[in-house]
């Protein structure tokens, strides 16, 4: 199976404003209660930083999480890539 992947690069300081289907967030190890990512939580109906506690998810290297944005954003998932 072939799968048609298209994706842009844009950086922002908020990722509340862009929209994609799905957003990409690289996120250094201890950085989850960064000014960003506490807007991007509160957009998502404060679920996204909940997910990330309940599987332990922190930003390790290598890591990731994939969370389904069921309400608010112009995105249908949020993928949080960890850095270490």
């Amino acid at each position: 199976m072939v799968v048609d992947i298209r994706f842009r690069c844009k950086r922002s300081t908020d990722p509340v404003e862009l929209s994609a289907d799905v957003l990409v967030i690289p996120l250094l190890e201890g950085d989850q209660q960064a000014p960003a990512m506490r807007r991007l939580d509160r957009a998502l109906g404060r679920t996204l930083l909940a997910h990330a506690r309940d599987v332990g998810f922190r930003g390790q290297e290598g890591k990731g999480l994939m969370h389904r944005a069921a309400s608010g954003g112009g995105f249908k998932a949020v993928y949080l890539a960890g850095l270490g």
